[in-house]
């Protein structure tokens, strides 16, 4: 493999490392919103316009997941599992808005928002871990060529 693909992986590991970092500060804002009961407070037709916003983003992320699925560039990998990721955190900033927008009492907000934060934070913890390790295997890699 040549120099360019070389500093493809090692710019998708960076990009691995940046997300870790970005996963402690998603779980920072995760207790925020759990432990806390931080929130903002939208109006209805902004909660809307967000849930459309949600949805778009996450079947963007989709198609492109599917699109690029068999491409071989280390960049495309590192943004498909960015994109997934940010799709899965809209999805919980998304969640969190819906029930102080149009919650009632009926349901435990505490425990629905602790499990989907959960399931996101693993979620980009993944694909940050697998972007390290797949782009620092394939630097090993290369250097032994």
């Amino acid at each position: 493999m040549n120099e360019a693909k070389k500093y493809e992986y090692k710019t998708a590991r960076l990009c691995g490392v940046m997300m870790l970092l970005l996963n402690v500060s998603v779980a920072a804002i995760g207790y925020l919103m759990i432990v806390k009961n931080l929130s903002y407070h939208y109006t209805k037709a902004l909660a809307i316009f967000s849930a459309a916003y949600t949805f778009y983003y996450c079947i963007t992320a989709v198609k492109n997941a599917i699109s690029f699925r068999k491409s071989d560039s280390p960049i495309l990998a590192a943004s498909k599992k960015l994109n997934i990721s940010g799709a899965a955190l809209s999805i919980f900033v998304l969640q969190n808005t819906m029930f102080h927008t149009f919650g009632e009492q009926t349901v435990n907000t505490t425990h629905a928002n602790f499990l989907t934060g959960t399931v996101i934070s693993l979620i980009m913890l993944f694909n940050a871990l697998s972007m390290i390790y797949g782009s620092h295997k394939n630097v090993i890699k290369q250097n032994e060529e």
